[in-house]
């Protein structure tokens, strides 16, 4: 789900006009209490209207973020999403490199090769990237809202966690 989300910003994103309507959306993210850098920020659209976007933030050093719809910090468009709050390290895999020269390899020989191993080392509550798990949900008025507040709560599980497997 919060791919779709993703993706749907992402499409959002290819247009080259700006986007009229969007008002200010930002905030800071904490995990008891501490603020947290780095956190993916993604309000998704509770109702399918013909101004729904998906929008994105990412936290500085502070906790703080503001939401983009196309440009970095343009906000958002008013109206009710649900969030969700992710970071996640991922190692191992592929390289792009690797990746590309797999796609364009006429042989087939780097198609037989072994896949690495690639991990995702979840940084804050599982809980809260997934829109129906997280819980926070928010109202945007027309005026925008400055004073977003994402307290995070709970325990991280930080243990690296496969999510793709040797391939031949």
């Amino acid at each position: 789900m919060v791919l779709l989300v993703l993706t749907s910003g992402l499409f959002v994103g290819c247009q080259k006009s700006k986007l009229k309507g969007l008002v200010p959306a930002e905030g800071v993210v904490t995990h008891n209490g501490t603020p947290v850098e780095g956190a993916l920020v993604t309000f998704g659209p509770k109702t399918a209207t013909g101004e729904a976007a998906g929008a994105t933030g990412i936290t500085d050093a502070q906790g703080k973020f503001k939401m983009m719809t196309l440009d970095p910090g343009d906000g958002v468009y008013p109206g009710e999403y649900f969030i969700t709050v992710s970071k996640n390290i991922i190692e191992g895999g592929l390289s792009r490199e690797d990746d590309w020269a797999r796609m364009n390899d006429k042989s087939g020989e780097r198609e037989k090769a072994e896949t690495p191993e690639q991990t995702v080392t979840h940084m804050l509550p599982r809980q809260y990237e997934e829109i129906g798990m997280s819980g926070l949900e928010i109202v945007i008025p027309p005026e925008g809202k400055k004073d977003i507040t994402l307290a995070l709560e709970g325990e991280i599980d930080d243990t690296p966690q496969q999510i793709s497997g040797p391939k031949r």
